[in-house]
């Protein structure tokens, strides 16, 4: 009976003298194909209403003999048609990425750098700040409902965590991890050598949480919104567009003329609809506020830790003698959409009871695994499984 053979390998590294080249294909598949083409199709449907709707509207030349129908729902419907449209483009980039695009990385004792080609740009990182170096296995499930596992680089980066090699094997990306460290482990932040120190690299980030300590109590302030300017910005532009377009549905539907209709049955149906629609868009409000201006607060004292979401959580107090197996959560992270398993994703945990509680939302975990060592060099011994009680 025939041996399965070793797989070969996806990543092609070139070895440059004192550079180091890895290049990563995109994994491509048939549904991925298979989405590719359903989305062209719908873009080359969604390009002909944008030419109908701007002829109607006379922004572009009219073929003879047609019949105009301009009005205010045209210029709405536009709208609408238009943000769709650029949505299902940047999705249908992104896919096309998936099959047709490669990771590059180029590493030197200077510095590591990696880009997306063909479309993307240069992310280029001081290798004197990049630490613990290592592979991190997470469990992906796919819509046939076969799961396999997908190995990811990590490095810690100042108080932020980067990741590439998202097409890799696990036993793939340790073989790379350990030539990366014999060749230029020395050069990292927990080598014993330091690298160049010139050129443009990215700076390592800033903490997102705010620390202050009073006394015998530590309070940790992380805001919920996006990290990056251009991350704030695009949600706030959705967001926005997508509550003003609720709203303006409900404000719609108040003024719709209801004397040539019947009355009855079809009225409170029209009112029980219209308060729903009301009430989600009060919710959805709330809950827009509450990830773009809220943050949460963590306070801790040798008695208590304290979870609260501003402004519109309410308070949880947790017992710290009760508190145990503080630890940071890695898994939360996607290698597809990092808010694909819920928004936010929190990586900061601990064991109360039977119960698993969750904290820290948006940290990286280079931040939270500095936050969890602060946390425990001042009140580890009055936790669960420390050896000091405090008083009550």
């Amino acid at each position: 009976m025939a041996f399965v053979k070793p797989s070969k390998g996806r990543a092609k590294i070139t070895d440059l003298g004192d550079t180091l080249r890895i290049e990563i294909p995109a994994h491509s598949d048939f549904v991925k194909w298979v989405c590719l083409l359903l989305l062209t199709g719908w873009l080359i449907g969604w390009a002909v209403g944008e030419l109908s709707a701007l002829r109607e509207l006379g922004l572009l030349p009219r073929p003879e003999g047609w019949m105009t129908q301009g009005s205010l729902s045209s210029v709405e419907w536009l709208i609408g048609w238009t943000v769709g449209g650029i949505f299902a483009g940047c999705l249908w980039l992104s896919v096309l990425l998936m099959l047709v695009g490669r990771e590059v990385i180029m590493v030197s004792p200077m510095s590591l750098d990696i880009v997306i080609r063909p479309i993307g740009y240069v992310r280029r990182y001081r290798l004197t700040e990049i630490s613990n170096l290592r592979v991190e296995e997470e469990r992906r499930e796919f819509t046939e409902g076969v799961s396999s596992t997908v190995g990811v680089i990590v490095f810690d980066y100042g108080v932020s965590t980067v990741r590439f090699g998202l097409w890799l094997e696990p036993a793939e990306a340790r073989q790379i991890v350990a030539l990366l460290k014999e060749r230029f482990g020395q050069y990292m932040a927990d080598g014993e050598a330091g690298g160049m120190k010139d050129d443009v690299f990215v700076e390592p980030y800033k903490p997102r949480a705010r620390i202050a300590e009073t006394g015998n109590a530590i309070q940790i302030e992380i805001p919920f919104r996006p990290k990056s300017f251009m991350a704030r910005l695009v949600w706030l532009l959705f967001t926005s567009f997508l509550l003003g377009s609720w709203y303006a549905v409900f404000i719609l539907s108040i003024k719709a003329p209801t004397q040539d209709k019947p009355l009855s049955l079809f009225t409170a149906i029209f009112a029980v609809v219209t308060v729903v629609w009301l009430f989600f868009n009060l919710v959805f409000s709330g809950v827009w506020w509450q990830m773009t201006f809220g943050r949460e607060i963590v306070t801790v004292t040798p008695q208590e830790l304290i979870l609260w979401w501003r402004p519109f959580g309410r308070r949880r107090r947790f017992r710290l003698a009760e508190v145990k197996n503080l630890r940071v959560l890695e898994d939360t992270f996607s290698v597809f959409w990092p808010y694909a398993r819920g928004y936010p994703p929190f990586v900061v945990t601990f064991d109360y009871g039977a119960g698993t509680v969750r904290f820290g939302a948006n940290l990286d975990p280079a931040e939270a695994r500095q936050i969890v060592a602060l946390l425990k060099e001042r009140f580890g011994q009055y936790m669960a499984d420390g050896k000091v009680e405090a008083g009550s």
